[in-house]
């Protein structure tokens, strides 16, 4: 009897772990939409797709399977791809966003945040994005943790963004990633009062 219990225990923890990843809205105000449909708290995102905010409208959806939350701001595009063979799960496409890991999950942190012209390596951080697709920019603050801030156009250039530090890319900032900046610490409080909803 025993066996049979630990026999079914090991394929039932297999098969959670092999489930692929989806996303869950646990906060939401104002108006958000999916392809087109209104989202609503509880809803579920796990195919591919874009996500908009209107003015005043932000949403924080959780990755359970990664230990993984995205808080997305008002007026904000971002696209989800869960699919099996999907390479960019997460693409963010404009406006601001902020990346929160939190504790006690097995393949915490697991993922990666693209822009249109940057990749985002997730070290288990905490980290905002703010993206202009009209200029062309990509900007990143990261409030705790390391980043690795990739240069999709030329994979040689990269640099890790550390924690009260700032990184940038296209448009005003040129086609390399130019100097990580240090934030004096009230630039940081600043950020770090913006998109943070526990």
């Amino acid at each position: 009897m025993k066996w049979l219990i630990l026999i079914t225990l090991f394929f039932s923890s297999n098969a959670f772990s092999s489930e692929k990843p989806w996303a869950e809205v646990v906060k939401l105000k104002g108006k958000v939409s999916f392809d087109g449909k209104q989202l609503k708290l509880g809803d579920r995102i796990n195919k591919k797709g874009v996500l908009k905010t209107e003015r005043r409208s932000f949403l924080q959806v959780e990755i359970p399977k990664w230990g993984n939350k995205i808080t997305v701001g008002p007026k904000s595009e971002m696209e989800f791809d869960f699919g099996k063979k999907a390479k960019k799960k997460y693409s963010f496409i404009h406006g601001r966003c902020r990346w929160t890991t939190y504790k006690g999950v097995k393949g915490k942190g697991k993922g990666r945040l693209f822009t249109k012209i940057a990749s985002l390596g997730v070290r288990g951080t905490d980290f905002t994005v703010v993206a202009n697709k009209d200029l062309g920019e990509t900007e990143i603050i990261v409030l705790d943790g390391s980043v690795e801030f990739g240069n999709l156009n030329a994979p040689e250039d990269s640099v890790i963004v550390n924690k009260g530090q700032w990184g940038g890319i296209g448009g005003r900032f040129g086609d390399k990633i130019g100097k990580v900046i240090d934030l004096p610490r009230e630039v940081v409080n600043q950020f770090d009062s913006q998109l943070k909803f526990k």
